[in-house]
């Protein structure tokens, strides 16, 4: 249909034209591997970065990343991610200039854009702006990191919106279908509290939503691992709560609760599509245990600087 770009289908049209499926697979897997491994490697080996390598694993057994190989429209946002973390630890200026890092987040919602349809895009931000505060932005104040956080979102949805809005455009004006109109609707219908997927008119509740995706998680192995991590981050937090300045507060506290806000504005899709969206819940669990990950690292610097 004409509402989205299905840019991945690109790249799996031009491989199935010289392997089969089941070799594209392992390809993937290869490729997904040694990306996954670079960027361990670049968080083991930068000193400020390193102390949030399990956090960021954690994050991959949380989104299921060993399996995203065997789905080729999971795998496109998985890409957008990972490379957008390369770029991050990579990249020698820090995305420290302002016209760089807005350029940088824009092109991601570009890029999501481009390759996904709505399966679980909030991480390409919430992943990539977590990185880019612990290298960059760390020591900046609170209300600048509130600004610079609001910029970087602004970015990254206006990429991603203008991008997506492009297809509608350049379809209504090459078909003789009203495609701007339809994909509006289907926008509101998405943000609705209605579904009628299942042949009848439904009522959704938030809780209804919250329950779906996070309900993904309960399984026995999840269960565990969750009950370890969030005790890992109540403890840290609470523990070392002096040392959790309040710009670190506010910007985690609101990648906590952008999963939830996602939920409630999309609340249609959300519901009807929780076995992949539930995907933004883990973006949550990252950004509290990186936020337990700061509280233990301030609390080292104090010490240090005591010594």
């Amino acid at each position: 249909y004409a509402r989205d770009w299905h840019g991945y289908l690109v790249f799996v049209k031009l491989a199935l034209l010289i392997f089969d499926y089941s070799d594209i697979r392992i390809f993937n897997l290869i490729m997904q591997m040694v990306l996954v491994l670079c960027v361990c490697k670049l968080i083991y080996d930068d000193e400020i970065v390193k102390p949030y390598l399990m956090p960021f694993c954690a994050l991959l057994i949380l989104i299921s990343a060993p399996m995203m190989f065997m789905s080729m429209e999971y795998s496109a946002l998985f890409y957008v991610i990972l490379i957008s973390i390369l770029i991050i630890l990579f990249d020698k200026s820090d995305l420290s200039d302002d016209r760089k890092r807005c350029c940088f987040f824009a092109i991601i919602g570009i890029a999501v854009a481009y390759v996904d349809v709505l399966t679980y895009p909030l991480l390409t931000f919430g992943v990539p702006v977590i990185f880019w505060y612990i290298k960059c932005d760390n020591n900046k104040e609170f209300k600048n990191t509130f600004i610079l956080f609001c910029e970087n979102l602004f970015h990254w949805f206006t990429g991603y919106v203008g991008m997506w809005g492009m297809k509608w455009i350049i379809a209504t004006l090459f078909t003789e279908k009203n495609i701007i109109k339809d994909a509006i609707l289907m926008v509101l219908y998405r943000m609705s509290s209605t579904s009628a997927e299942s042949g009848e008119n439904i009522s959704i509740s938030i809780l209804e939503v919250f329950k779906r995706n996070i309900g993904v998680y309960a399984h026995g192995p999840y269960i565990l691992l969750f009950i370890a991590l969030f005790l890992f981050a109540v403890y840290s937090i609470y523990k070392n709560r002096m040392q959790a300045d309040r710009t670190g507060l506010l910007f985690y506290g609101m990648i906590i609760l952008m999963p939830f806000v996602w939920f409630i504005g999309v609340k249609n899709h959300s519901y009807i599509h929780y076995w992949m969206t539930y995907r933004n819940v883990a973006l949550s669990i990252f950004a509290m245990l990186c936020l337990g990950v700061k509280c233990l690292d301030n609390r080292r610097q104090g010490k240090d600087a005591v010594k």
